[in-house]
């Protein structure tokens, strides 16, 4: 299976993904939500991890940053949909 990273090289991947995160992130904050605040708070502070795994993968090129980016990025997309469950479900201020 060919990876973004295969695709588009490691800056490419990189860039394609965190692209990705930040227009999502700019959709969820156009619809009027709940929790909207809590929601921001958990956006920055994942997609802030991501970005920084992220510049560790395109900058270094080891194995291990590559395997943890891929990991970081898939727990990304999961605490997202959890995230924005739980503040529809139990909207905080």
């Amino acid at each position: 299976m060919q990876s973004y990273s295969k695709i588009f090289g490691r800056f490419g991947a990189v860039l394609l993904v965190l692209t990705m995160a930040a227009s999502s992130a700019w959709l969820l904050f156009a619809i009027e939500l709940p929790g909207r605040n809590c929601l921001a708070a958990l956006l920055g502070v994942l997609g802030g991890l991501l970005a920084l795994s992220g510049l560790a993968y395109a900058f270094l090129d080891r194995k291990p940053f590559g395997s943890l980016y891929r990991v970081i990025s898939s727990f990304y997309i999961v605490l997202v949909y959890l995230g924005l469950v739980a503040v529809w479900s139990y909207p905080c201020s």
